[in-house]
This record gives C-alpha cells, structure tokens and sequence, in this order.
C-alpha cells in the first residue's frame, strides 16, 4: 500500500470562499466586473501599440533624432503630469457621485487641469531655455508650441476618459483608449518615415490634439441637451479641485519630476540626446515586460465609478 493520502480541510474550505468571495463580485458587481475588463484590455491594447511603435521609431530615427523626440515626449508628460494635479481618479469618482452636477465638474476639470498644464510647460520650457538642457531640441522652430498643445491634449484627453469612467462609460472609455494609442502609434510611425525628430513630435501631437476635439465634439452633441452650467458652481468647483490637487497631487507632481530631471539633466545635458534615445529605448522594454500588471492596475478604475461608498464627496453649498 502506498503512503497515507492527506485532505487540507483548511485549504480546500479556503479556496471555496474565495471562489464564493468572486462569484459574488461578479454576479452582484456585473457592470464593474465588465468595466475592469474592458479598461485592463484597452490599456493593455494601446500600450502595446505605443511599443510597436517606439521601437519602429528608434529604427527608423537616428540616435540622436530619436533622443530629441523622446526628450519632447517626457518633457509633454511632465507638465501633463504637473498639471493634473493628481486629479483624475478624483474626476472619476466625482463624476459618478454627482451627476446632477456632472457639467459643472466636467467644466471645472477642464478649466483647472487645462490651465495648470498651460503654466506647467510654460515654466518647463523656460527652465529648458535657461539651463540649455537640450540645445538640439530648442534649436527646432516652434518646439515650445508643439510641446505645449501636446501637453494641453494629454490632460485633456486624461479628464475626458476619466468622465466616461465616472458615467460607467466602460466601453466607450476602453474604445476611446484603443482608439488614442492607435492613432498615436500611428502618428508616430508615419513622422519616423520620414527620419525627422520634429516632424515625428510634430505628427504625435496632432493626433494627441486631434483625438480630443473629435471625441468632445462628439460627446457634447450628444449631451447636448442635458448640459446646463452654472458659472457659479463653476467657479466653486475649480476652487475645490485646485485645493484637493495641491493635496492628492503632490506625490504624482514629485514622481513626474524625477523622472524628467533624470532624463533632462543626468542623462541628456552630460552625455547628449543619443543616449536619451538608448535610455527611452530601454524603458520601452520595460513597459513590454510590465504590460500585464500595467493594464491589471487599470482595472480597479471602475470601482471608483461605484456610488456604494461612505468617501466623502466634493460638496458644493
């Protein structure tokens, strides 16, 4: 007779409740469960495009082009970054918890994350000026302009999607993502093409911008009739915001920073923008490798949309 077979009572009554504990989220919580799929899928979908894209670029670019494009790219993101203020799970949940007031917080959003940006690159490309941190980069007509509209288009399309994650938009949030980091990829491909730096910042930052005024045309015409704003709730609004992101913010406004100043003046101003573009060539890899828990960790976005929480909200008198 062979040895003596052992039943983990424990174990096995464990893994019953959690089978139970998930049977229950998804039967009672159908609509999130749904929405945390279609956000991990179409967060996984479009950064997958944004790699496929990158490493075309860094094939077809030079080393140097591409360390410019890159440097315009992290230098976007940063005062995207600084500029919403930590702000966008806060939309989210705002957005579900105040639907009579959602036009009033949807003008708010866009007015603050909007103008923060604005002052952000502003103040970016300033110190970019004055440090000399990148001259082949300042040395390209109009590089301010083109690093400030995709900045701007970056936040924007940043509060509109968290909106639709608010209103339990899933699908039209996941396909809106898809739909942005195609035409990103693809943007980035075509200015690649065409071995230019400028022109690849320039296409990617058309397409940012484009997406934006396409999709809010589009949704204000069909919200068309249930818009009505207030100034003064407006006004309120942006105050309350600005005061909850000076607080929520902090953190991301740090970690954005950082993560520039590393590329800016560590890697970029000693060693030149051929290494930069090595440098963003490797955390592309990264991301390839984080592409399952980076698109698992937008999943919990949905929950935010849940009005079954003690939270306190953003009040208004």
């Amino acid at each position: 007779a062979g040895p003596p077979m052992i039943i983990r009572v424990g174990a096995g009554r464990r893994s019953l409740r959690i089978v139970a504990f998930l049977r229950r989220i998804i039967l009672v919580n159908r609509a999130l469960f749904l929405g945390a799929i279609h956000t991990s899928g179409g967060n996984l979908l479009a950064r997958l495009f944004s790699v496929i894209a990158a490493l075309y670029a860094a094939s077809s670019l030079t080393p140097s082009g591409f360390g410019e494009f890159s440097f315009m790219l992290s230098t976007a993101g940063l005062a995207s970054g600084v500029g919403l203020l930590g702000l966008g799970t806060i939309i989210t949940r705002e957005a579900a918890r105040r639907e009579d007031r959602l036009e009033a917080l949807a003008s708010a959003a866009f007015i603050l994350a909007g103008l923060t940006t604005l002052i952000a690159a502003a103040g970016v490309c300033l110190a970019i000026n004055a440090f000399d941190l990148a001259p082949t980069v300042t040395g390209f007509p109009g590089w301010v302009a083109i690093v400030s509209v995709w900045s701007l288009s970056l936040t924007c399309n940043t509060v509109l999607s968290a909106l639709l994650t608010g209103r339990r938009k899933f699908a039209t949030a996941a396909q809106v993502t898809v739909a942005r980091g195609f035409a990103v990829a693809f943007a980035m491909a075509v200015g690649a093409f065409s071995g230019s730096a400028l022109a690849t910042s320039l296409y990617v930052c058309l397409a940012e911008a484009t997406i934006f005024v396409v999709l809010f045309t589009v949704l204000a015409w069909r919200w068309r009739p249930d818009m009505r704003v207030d100034g003064v709730h407006v006004r309120r609004r942006v105050l309350l915001l600005l005061r909850v992101g000076l607080r929520a913010g902090a953190a991301a406004i740090a970690v954005q920073t950082s993560f520039w100043g590393v590329q800016a003046i560590l890697v970029a101003q000693p060693y030149g923008t051929s290494m930069l573009g090595a440098l963003a060539l490797a955390q592309r890899i990264v991301i390839v490798i984080t592409l399952i828990p980076a698109g698992l960790s937008a999943a919990s976005l949905p929950l935010l949309s849940g009005n079954g929480t003690d939270r306190p909200s953003l009040r208004v008198a």
